[in-house]
Order: structure tokens, then sequence, then C-alpha cells
């Protein structure tokens, strides 16, 4: 499975940028209620190694047992060819779970969360073919600002250097949640920058210090642009 990649650009419009994008369907829910604020991990946290990917593939409903989280940025990439519900989720011994993929029908994307420490089942519900990989990124280093990415889908970008306070313009033609977060390496609360429901476009200020990678939540062509 190809991970995806941060591409870097110059100065497109973000109403061109989404032109002729194709919609997608989801049932993804969102759970920010605005702008937040990040800085990355706390001083107690100490660095860790990067874990190897998991990758699985299967169809239908499965569970892998001991799944370990080392705690912090948890990314799955997956691709789903079935029709009614698509779900990942992180099962721990204890507490809640961390639903990590939630959709209707086919599925081509990344979704990411801030996964809390532990040893997890992995359960995938679904009614077709499907392929993840499981990441749990730690670089030491990430790509300058600006950038500008463009898609169709919910898509986790980066790792990107940022150091205070920041200008997102964003555009969505969907008609569901567009959220944009900022997540960092090792921490427990993400930087919400975008929060809307349908179509829009707009630039709003959002602040995160240190190493970074940007989570988009869409289901319909959506482009931004961070400086």
């Amino acid at each position: 499975m190809n991970r995806r990649k941060l591409l870097l650009g110059g100065g497109v419009a973000l109403t061109t940028t989404i032109a002729g994008c194709a919609s997608d369907t989801s049932d993804d829910g969102g759970n920010g209620n605005g702008n937040g604020t990040s800085t990355g991990p706390s001083a107690d946290e100490p660095d860790v190694e990067e874990p190897d990917p998991i990758s699985v593939s299967g169809s239908g409903n499965q569970v892998y047992s001991n799944v370990g989280i080392i705690g912090g940025l948890t990314v799955v990439e997956a691709q789903h060819t079935g029709s009614r519900n698509f779900i990942v989720k992180l099962v721990p011994e204890s507490g809640m779970e961390n639903i990590m993929v939630n959709q209707i029908g086919a599925f081509d994307g990344s979704r990411a969360a801030l996964v809390g420490r532990g040893t997890y089942q992995m359960s995938i519900e679904a009614d077709g073919d499907w392929e993840l990989e499981l990441t749990q990124p730690r670089p030491s280093s990430g790509d300058s600002l600006p950038f500008e990415q463009q898609g169709t889908s919910a898509t986790v970008l980066g790792p990107l250097e940022f150091d205070g306070t920041h200008t997102i313009g964003a555009a969505h033609n969907g008609r569901r949640n567009f959220i944009v977060q900022v997540l960092p390496p090792q921490g427990q609360f993400p930087t919400i920058a975008v929060n809307e429901i349908g179509s829009y476009e707009g630039t709003t200020s959002f602040r995160h210090s240190g190493l970074g990678y940007v989570a988009i939540q869409a289901d319909g062509g959506w482009g931004i642009r961070i400086e």
C-alpha cells in the first residue's frame, strides 16, 4: 500500500482547486466545536521509536488481537469495495474505543486520531473486500510552510513544521462535515483549524507549534492552503 505524500504547490486559487472534483458519500461524524490550540508533546512524554506498520487485508468482518499502540498519533489508510458499512475501530482492554473509519460504501482514504497507549483489538466491519495499513508516525522533522493540497476524500498529510499562529484558506464542495485538524505525533489534543458542514470557502487562523500532521475529513472535493 502506498502511503499518501504531501504535495507542495504555489498559489492556486481555492475556487479553481476544487472545480470538477467528484463527491464521495460518507457518514463520518465530527466531534470538534471550534478552533483550538495544540503545542505538541508535553515535556514529560519521552521520545519513542516508530513501530513497524501493520498491514492486513480481507473480506467481511474480522478482528485482530494484540495490536500495540505506543500512544499518540495513529493513522489508518484503507480501501473498501463494499456498499454498506465499513468501520475500523481500536478497542482497548478497558475504556472507550477509538473509531478510526466510519464510512458507508466504497472508501479510499486515510484517517488519524490521538490514541492512548495500550494493547487493542482492531475490529473491521465490512461487506466487501478491504485492505488497510496502520502506522504510528514519529518523525524528527517535517516540511516547512506554506503548503497547499487538494483532494476528494479523507486524507492525512505531513509531517509539517509549525511555529505558532497560522492562516488556512480552505474550500469544500461536499454536503456533510468538512473538518481540518492538525495532530501532533505525541500529545492528547488536536488543533481544529476548520469545522464546517456542507459547501465552504473562507480563511481562518489557528495556533500550533512543533511538528504536526494535517487530517482532512470531507465528502466532496476540497482544497487547502496553510501559511
